[in-house]
Order: C-alpha cells, then sequence, then structure tokens
C-alpha cells in the first residue's frame, strides 16, 4: 500500500486511477468471489485495529462468503479510538479511494450488497473526503458492475464506539453503542441479525493493494508519537526492529529512551532492552505488548516516573469503560485504585492487588477491553516492576 509522505490533499479519482486504482476491483470481479478469499488469505493480510490479536482477515470474509443469507453487510471501521492513532484519518482524508476499493472488494467476496464507512463524527474533513470519494467512484463507473450501496455513517466520539460489535448498535440507532456478548459471532449475527465483516479502514485499503499488486501484506502503517525527532504516520516493513523505527522514521530519540509503548499508551511497556523486538503481532503478544491500532509511542523523559505512568494509565482504564460489563467496570476502577498505592506503602502501586484483579479479568466481558487492561497490567509488571516497588532495578554490564 503506497503512502506517499508529500501528498497533502486528497486523492481524488484520477490521481488514484493513475497510480493503478481499482484494478484491483476490476481483478476480483474477472476472477471471482473464491479467488479474491484465496489471494486475501495467501498475503497474510492481519486486522489492522485496536484488538491487538491481528486475526486473520480472510476468516472473516470466508465466515460471512458461506453464510447463507439474503442480506450481508460490510462496514468499514474509522472510527479511531485510540486519542493517539492517526493513521485512520490520515488514510480517510488523503486516501479514501483506497479504502473504498478495498470495501468494495470485500463487498464482491463476501456477497454483500449494502457496506457503511463508520467515521468518527469529529473527523468532519473525513467525512466530507468520503462522500467525495463515493460520489466520484458512482459518477465515472469505478464500481464496474457491481450493485452495492456505500453510505457514511458518523460514529460517536466514545471509545467504545470504535468496538467492532459497538458499532453496529450505533448504526442501528441505540443511543447509547456498547459491545455486544458473543457468541454469536457478528459474521453470523450481526447488523440487522444478518452476517456482517468489520474491517478497520486500514485492512480495506491494503486489500485493495493486494489484489492490485499481488504482492503480501508485509507492511502497517504506524502512528509514532511521544519523544521523537519525526513524530507522524509512517507505512513499516513488518519484521522491522523497533529501534529501527525510532531510529530510522522517527528521527530517533530526544533523549536516553526510557520506555516503549507499542500500542499506545494504555498498552503496556517495553523496557529500552527489548527494543530489539520485531515489528510483529506474534512476538509482540508472546512478550504481552500489541501493535494494537498502530501507535508507537516513546517516552525519552528524565522526569519519567513508571509508577506515575501507571497510575495515568490505570485511570484511563477506568474512564474508558462503557460500564455494561460489571466486572470489568468494577475491575479497571479497582486496578487504578491499586495503581494510585497504599498511603502506608509510601504511594507505591499495590502490586500484589494489580496482579490479583489482571487474572480476574483476563478473557471476561463482552468485547476485548477488560481482557487489554489485563494485558497492560501484567506488561507493567513484568517491565517495570522494580521501579514501581520502589527497589532500583539491577543494571547490566
Amino acid at each position: 500500500m503506497l503512502i506517499v509522505p508529500s501528498d497533502t490533499e486528497r486523492e481524488d479519482l484520477e490521481r488514484y486511477v493513475e497510480r493503478g486504482g481499482y484494478l484491483g476491483l476490476a481483478r476480483a470481479v474477472k476472477e471471482g468471489a473464491p479467488a479474491v478469499l484465496s489471494a486475501i488469505r495467501d498475503a497474510g493480510l492481519r486486522g489492522r485495529g485496536g484488538t491487538g490479536r491481528g486475526e486473520l482477515t480472510a476468516a472473516k470474509w470466508e465466515d460471512v462468503a458461506r453464510a447463507r443469507s439474503e442480506h450481508k453487510f460490510v462496514i468499514a471501521n474509522g472510527a479511531e479510538s485510540n486519542p493517539q492513532s492517526r493513521k485512520d484519518h490520515l488514510m480517510l482524508t488523503r486516501y479514501p479511494h483506497r479504502i473504498l476499493e478495498g470495501l468494495l472488494i470485500a463487498c464482491f467476496a463476501v456477497g454483500a450488497q449494502q457496506a457503511f464507512v463508520y467515521i468518527k463524527e469529529t473527523y468532519e474533513d473525513a467525512i466530507r473526503g468520503m462522500q467525495q470519494a463515493i460520489a466520484e467512484a458512482l459518477a465515472e463507473g469505478a464500481w464496474g458492475p457491481l450493485d452495492v450501496r456505500v453510505m457514511v455513517y458518523e460514529a460517536p466520539d466514545v471509545p467504545v464506539a470504535g468496538e467492532e460489535s459497538a458499532a453496529l448498535d450505533a448504526i442501528e440507532g441505540f443511543p447509547r453503542p456498547r459491545p455486544r456478548l458473543r457468541p454469536p459471532e457478528i459474521t453470523q449475527i450481526g447488523l440487522y441479525g444478518y452476517p456482517t465483516v468489520v474491517n478497520n479502514v486500514e485492512t480495506l485499503a491494503a486489500a485493495a493493494s493486494i489484489m492490485r499488486t499481488g504482492q503480501p501484506a508485509d507492511t502497517v502503517l504506524i502512528t509514532l508519537s511521544g519523544d521523537v525527532k519525526r513524530p507522524g504516520v509512517y507505512e513499516i516493513p513488518l519484521g522491522t526492529p523497533l529501534k529501527t523505527v525510532v531510529e530510522q522514521w522517527g528521527g530517533g530519540a530526544q533523549g536516553p529512551v526510557r520506555a516503549v509503548f507499542p500500542g499506545g499508551v494504555t498498552a503496556g511497556p517495553l523496557r529500552p532492552e527489548e527494543l530489539d523486538l520485531p515489528l510483529d503481532h506474534d512476538v509482540l503478544q508472546q512478550a504481552g505488548a500489541t501493535i494494537g491500532l498502530g501507535v508507537l509511542h516513546v517516552v525519552a523523559r528524565d522526569d519519567w516516573e513508571p509508577a506515575a505512568a501507571l497510575a495515568e494509565a490505570a485511570a484511563m482504564w477506568a474512564e474508558n469503560s462503557c460500564g455494561q460489563c460489571h466486572l470489568c467496570q468494577d475491575g479497571t476502577i479497582r486496578l487504578r485504585e491499586a495503581a494510585k498505592g497504599k498511603e502506608d506503602g509510601g504511594g507505591r502501586p499495590d502490586a500484589e492487588e494489580m496482579e490479583l484483579w489482571a487474572l480476574r479479568l483476563r478473557n471476561k466481558g463482552n468485547c476485548l477491553y477488560a481482557t487489554m487492561a489485563a494485558r497492560a497490567t501484567t506488561r507493567w509488571l513484568r517491565a517495570f516492576g522494580s521501579e514501581l516497588s520502589g527497589t532500583p532495578p539491577a543494571r547490566n554490564g
């Protein structure tokens, strides 16, 4: 997927076609839906949303393609609930046709005739850009023979609205969208009770690139933030060491690195000596971290204190819990209180209490939010347990 850093304006239909736009859709229609599903699976495309699981995109598409139903839906999720993430907004504002082509390819592959582009309501420029892209493509016949209706839907500006099943609630008109209990999976019973695919907008843009070029899905968009010399959104090859990402793309840190958060500040941190880990879904998950929504946050400040940073992160976990699942709401509040620490403990986090609640929260609730908080807690204790307890860490050498 080509990202051109010098582009500062929306890529209109003419420019997109000059770069090979909609050739992927033409190939999909020519070769047929089974060939599209095989191409997406063979390319190894994995979800680029915020769950951090990096599930194979083809698995969702194949589930919906197999479903026997008179109606099916595909949703391009651009709600971007991580406050540090910028990549979905960039894609929607500058490259809307890439998302639209991927959305149409997904509709063709699974047999859907209705699709939504779900965009955070505060992204007014992205909403306008996508509406313009849809109008351009319709006027010029870029959709070819497909009979698909695409609508833009404005997502509520609340963190939970970006969760894929909460997006269904929002589109169906519920005033307070919330995650749905699963099973059943939304690929079987989704929007209005029909099989539904929900993919992040970057995932769909990558699908269009795969169908156009035949190349594997070997890059990912990363929002580099924090104490780096060149913050921004970059397209980076998967497998690149995190240290190389910081130094080559970010221009280096603005001081000695204290911590790096590969999934944003609400996820768990890595220590500086762990930056040889590659930008890889499986490796980072094995380390207790995650790529998540593609936010690589670098901390390189002398005044950074792990205990204070953990307390701030835990406060965000509690604040952003939607409250639907009692265990998640109560557990994240308990994590917040434990992160503050006991007065008789000098204000240090209560690591034992945090570890207990991390065990209770893992794999609980209607969505992955509780698991995210549990995973992040465990990663914090693993990376900075000594500092959090007030004991200086042993230094190598």
